[in-house]
């Protein structure tokens, strides 16, 4: 039976080695990374996990995990906005055997609602090109596409 419960920091390590599962999906390889990526990316989540802005939530089939997803809350504080709060999803990742079990949405479910019992009213998610799994999944789940970003690489200045 499907559980989903708030991640610990004992979970950090699974959390990890999803992240990294998901960065190979959606890498299109036209940005090289930081020689440190696998001890940045541990700190950085682990940051994140103890950062009260932040929840991680993972799906669990009895004592097996099937995957995690990860949101935040910021604040958009420039007086523009009638609702200056909002969420972003981060991460969302389910193993590759429990995909199409309705695990990632119920996942994006409970973290919507942990959402919107702090006042948050609208998310929002980022998703490459690359990941049309991802992106089907999204607008399936109400999220519609409304900004792009565009990349343009630069050559290293002559020496």
């Amino acid at each position: 039976m499907l559980e989903i419960r708030q991640a610990a920091y004992s979970d950090l390590a699974l959390i990890v080695s999803w992240t990294t599962k998901l960065h190979t999906h959606e890498d299109d390889g036209s940005i090289e990374v930081h020689e440190n990526f696998s001890d940045n990316l541990f700190l950085w989540l682990k940051n994140e996990l103890e950062n009260s802005n932040s929840l991680f939530l993972i799906a669990c089939d009895g004592a097996t995990p099937m995957g995690f997803i990860s949101g935040t809350s910021s604040i958009n504080d420039n007086g523009l906005l009638k609702h200056s709060l909002k969420g972003i999803v981060q991460i969302l990742w389910v193993e590759k055997p429990f995909r199409k079990m309705g695990v990632a949405s119920q996942l994006l479910q409970s973290l919507t609602h942990c959402f919107q019992e702090t006042g948050i009213n609208y998310l929002e998610c980022s998703y490459t090109l690359k990941n049309k799994l991802g992106r089907n999944f999204w607008l399936q789940n109400g999220f519609v596409e409304n900004s792009i970003t565009a990349r343009k690489l630069l050559s290293a200045p002559a020496s």
